[in-house]
This record gives structure tokens, sequence and C-alpha cells, in this order.
């Protein structure tokens, strides 16, 4: 029997370990339930390496264990800072800033929407609505992801004729809220799903073998459309829904994928 080698670097403790202990319980489902591997491989064996404060170090232990298939940590910034110390190909669901692009990390492969699209429906909708509304205040945490949803925010709004005024904030000094955290996590269920999927049309592991199968995949997961763009890496496929509320019914807005397309 020859089972694939998994491995997951992400949070279980620390101030994101909820969204990274999420994202186990996801990984973990899919390879107990619906990997549907090729042969040789009868099955999945995922180890989870706690990134803790180090993710560097955590992506470097996994790395030496000589996994067959990488999945990243949730979080941007821990994303970042793990895929700096590899050349590996390591399969992205959780960091969501639009720095992990091509030609700087050409080994990622992006599962979810880049951050600055996250608010390009929502200012689609506003300026369809009323062709009059002349300013768009932006409210922002002063993390790194925060300023990436607010520039790409603030792009989206100046191609629509906005005027822009951005105000940033220390994070955690905002109104407080709690997150509502699937468990398990869809975007790392998704990512095993697209892993498994380019195993079984290539029948190898080889990295440079599933990232070409990833770089020409065109598909739907639970978690939606999985589409990379040839030249950043980013996806492309999925697009973050816009829910609108009117008159008690909940509605979700189409948009297009060119901010400036009528």
């Amino acid at each position: 029997m020859t089972r694939l080698r998994a491995a997951l670097v992400t949070p279980l403790t620390g101030p994101l370990a909820q969204f990274g202990q999420a994202s186990a319980a996801g990984l973990a489902l899919w390879a107990k339930h619906v990997a549907r591997l090729p042969p040789p491989w009868t099955g999945v064996e995922l180890a989870v390496q706690d990134m803790a404060t180090e993710p560097g170090a955590a992506m470097r232990a996994a790395v030496a264990a000589h996994p067959d298939v990488l999945f990243g940590p949730y979080g941007s910034s821990t994303m970042l800072a793990a895929i700096r110390v590899t050349d590996r190909v390591v399969w992205n669901h959780g960091g969501a800033t639009s720095m992990l692009s091509h030609p700087v990390f050409p080994q990622v492969i992006n599962v979810l929407s880049p951050a600055s699209t996250y608010f390009t429906g929502v200012l689609q909708a506003v300026r369809a609505i009323d062709s009059d509304a002349a300013t768009v205040s932006i409210f922002h945490a002063s993390s790194g992801f925060g300023r990436d949803v607010a520039n790409g925010a603030a792009s989206t709004a100046a191609n629509l004729n906005f005027e822009v005024q951005t105000v940033s904030y220390e994070p955690h000094h905002a109104t407080e809220s709690a997150p509502i955290v699937p468990d398990p996590a869809a975007q790392a269920f998704a990512a095993g799903l697209l892993c498994a999927r380019c195993l079984r049309e290539s029948g190898t592991s080889e990295d440079a073998v599933q990232f070409a199968m990833a770089k020409q995949l065109v598909c739907t997961t639970l978690y939606g459309g999985f589409r990379l763009d040839p030249v950043s890496g980013l996806q492309v496929g999925h697009q973050v829904l816009v829910v609108q509320w009117q008159n008690g019914i909940r509605g979700i807005l189409l948009t297009t994928s060119d901010p400036t397309d009528p």
C-alpha cells in the first residue's frame, strides 16, 4: 500500500488558532473521505505542523519530512513567511493577499480570490444604483491584509469615478465582533479536492507536474470556481459574492470580473 504523504503547515495555537484548526479539520475530512486518488495511492497520510509563531521554521520542518504535497497556513502574513523559505509547490488556501503572485512566488497555487477584489462587487452595485454618488470612504485595519483589501477597493472606486477617502486603524482597535468560522473550513477542503484532481489527471505528485496541471485546471468545487491567471497566478475563477437585503429578502448581486466593464 502506498499512501500520499500530505503536509499542512498552519497555526494550531496562538491568535489564529481557531482558523488554523478549522483548516486542519477541513483537510482531515478530505483526506479521510473524499481524496479519490489514482493508483498507486491507496489513501492520504496527513501530517499537520503547528507553526506557532514561526511559520518559516514550521515550513522547513514540514519540507524536511519530504511530503508529496504541501498545503500552506491560514493567514496572509503567515503564508508569505512560509512560502519564502521553500521552493516547493504549495497549495495556498488561507492567504488572500495579492502579493502571493507571479513572478515573485512562482510556486504558489492560489485557491482564494485575491483580497484586492473583495469590495469590487459592492462598489459596482453602488455605482449602478446611484450614478450621482461621488465619494467612497474606506475604513480599514492597518495590517497587510487590511491594506490589500483597501487598496483594491480604492483602485476600483477610482475606476468608477468615485472620490476616495481612506481611514486606517490599528488592528483590534475597531469595534470588536466575533468571527464566524465554518468547521471544517470550506477553502481548505476545496484545496484538497483540487490537489486530488491534479493528482488523478497527472498520476504523479512531482511539484512541476502538479503546478502545470493546476495552471490549466478550470473547474468548480463547493467553494466556487477555480481558474488561475496565467500571468499573475492569482485566483480569478472564484469571486467573493456580494449579498444585499431588500425588503427583508436576501439576494446575491452578480458582478463583472472587470470593474470598468459596464
